[in-house]
């Protein structure tokens, strides 16, 4: 990387998966509307618990396996809280 060149910002993009009209979305704007931020904090939990589903067995993951745990066990009342915001 050069030091030359001032940082670039760059977008972020989100899948949204409305019903017949699937597409992506500023990651920023996702997160503004209720509807299409709680897809994308539901996407994500679900890959979370896909990651931990597939590394579980790796001792080098275990703290976060734990952390992930604990998480999920306030999960769903967790998510509404964050959904309100």
């Amino acid at each position: 990387m050069s030091d030359d060149k001032p940082a670039v910002r760059q977008k972020a993009y989100v899948h949204i998966a409305e019903k017949g009209a699937p597409h992506y979305r500023e990651t920023s704007h996702a997160m503004s509307q209720t509807k299409t931020r709680d897809m994308v904090l539901k996407r994500a939990w679900s890959e979370l618990q896909a990651w931990k589903a597939r590394y579980k067995d790796l001792k080098e993951f275990a703290s976060f396996i734990d952390i992930i745990d604990t998480i999920d066990k306030d999960f769903p009342r967790s998510l509404e809280k964050v959904g309100k915001h």
